[in-house]
């Protein structure tokens, strides 16, 4: 599907989609937990889909309820033997898979898209704790029970990787210790896993050198919750609220400061830029006026999904920007600093792609091009916000990328004023 979006303004209210990093966690709890929940999905995600396709592969059993609700029932009454699991191009999914798996089965394989590549610290680590991998292209099968005991890691793990092992440690008869031979990277990931984590009975303790996890616990149900809520996606929100700081006034609703996504740094980072950006903590929404912006220099190494959006607003800041160490985002579902390079080049920003980095000079205002998502999602989404940005008319080609993340993204980009319809074949 491509798209073909019009020079406009993107103004108004409008309510965060979920986090589908919290809906991810949330699936995973109520699938080890012993007794069924109901959770609410907003949005049946690419993503999302997959992860509970896999409840049912394990075991468990996922009935909807209502148009956007699902009972979940727990893979413990006729857990599977040796599941296949299809984690399509979800590379979340994948990491966060490997370890519940192996410590929930003797043998599994899990099948994935070209664009998911093996993972090699992750076959590293399930070797050296009873657990062998043979991959081939397109398919991983592994063989032996995951086993507790010492976890060493760089500090540049991927927080989904992590999380999938500390989701597994609890479930094992050992003790087990997670230690990092450098500063872990995506912390904030992490403490959004140890707190559902927490919420669901499970003790994960952090100090200073890493984290301790006791063998033998269980997923317990939280006793005073009927229906469960997801919190509101920073991520998704990002890009509202970089349109409206730079070309109309956006409010953003169901968005917490007290959260621990690392994406809600976009509210820091769009201030240091010059916006007008305030969060409201009784309403929890978060408000961008339209403001004159000027270039930064920003790490990005703990907020990598921020880097597309950044990207687009950074090509009409003022001044000069950086935005550095993201060699990693070249192995996402695309190579993002490649696609982000190409693309804003072709509307006329003036941009530097580096190894781990790329550098802006602003211009006073993009123009319309024929643009590619390259099956990236978020580069999809950045070259929506782009192209509203843009001088005449901007042809967005393979747009319905969005679908892995944000299945409502173009449907929201039109209640906020965005111009957009569909290129139909003649």
């Amino acid at each position: 599907m491509d798209m073909l979006i019009s020079q406009s303004s993107l103004e108004g209210m409008l309510p965060a989609s979920q986090s589908k990093w919290a809906l991810h966690r949330m699936i995973f709890c109520c699938a080890l937990a012993e007794e069924p929940s109901i959770i609410t999905v907003n949005d049946l995600s690419g993503d999302i889909y997959g992860a509970l396709d896999t409840v049912n592969r394990f075991g468990g059993a996922v009935m909807p309820v209502s148009e956007r609700e699902y009972r979940i029932t727990p893979i413990w009454a006729n857990k599977a033997e040796s599941p296949v699991i299809y984690a399509r191009e979800s590379g979340t999914f994948l990491r966060f898979i490997i370890p519940v798996a192996a410590a929930l089965f003797d043998s599994f394989e899990i099948r994935c898209a070209a664009a998911v590549p093996p993972y090699s610290p992750i076959m590293k680590q399930m070797e050296e704790h009873g657990c062998v991998c043979a991959y081939k292209e397109g398919a991983m099968r592994f063989t032996g029970r995951l086993k507790g005991g010492d976890f060493t890691l760089a500090g540049n793990t991927g927080g989904r990787f992590l999380s999938g092992l500390l989701f597994a440690l609890p479930l094992l008869e050992e003790d087990s210790k997670v230690s990092f031979t450098s500063t872990l990277q995506t912390g904030g990931y992490v403490d959004m896993t140890l707190e559902t984590a927490e919420k669901y009975g499970v003790r994960i303790y952090k100090d200073g050198t890493g984290y301790f996890v006791k063998g033998g616990q269980k997923y317990i149900k939280p006793f005073d919750i009927e229906k469960l809520s997801v919190e509101g996606d920073w991520s998704g929100a990002a890009f509202w609220l970089a349109a409206g700081a730079f070309c109309g006034d956006v409010c953003c609703g169901d968005l917490s400061m007290r959260s621990s996504q690392p994406d809600k740094e976009i509210v820091p980072l769009l201030a240091s830029m010059g916006a007008d950006i305030r969060a409201d903590s009784r309403t929890s929404s978060v408000f961008a006026l339209k403001s004159p912006l000027h270039g930064i220099d920003v790490d990005c190494s703990a907020i990598p999904d921020l880097v597309p959006v950044l990207a687009v607003v950074m090509s009409v800041a003022k001044g000069n920007s950086m935005i550095r160490n993201i060699s990693w985002l070249r192995h996402k579902e695309s190579d993002r600093i490649r696609a982000l390079h190409h693309n804003l080049s072709l509307m006329g920003a003036k941009v530097t792609e580096y190894d781990d980095a790329l550098g802006f000079t602003g211009v006073k205002q993009l123009k319309g091009a024929t643009v590619d998502s390259f099956g990236d999602h978020r580069i999809a989404m950045a070259m929506a916000i782009a192209g509203s940005f843009a001088r005449g008319q901007t042809v967005l080609k393979n747009a319905d990328a969005v679908r892995k993340s944000y299945p409502r993204f173009y449907y929201d980009f039109k209640q906020l004023g965005g111009i957009i319809e569909e290129i139909r074949e003649r």
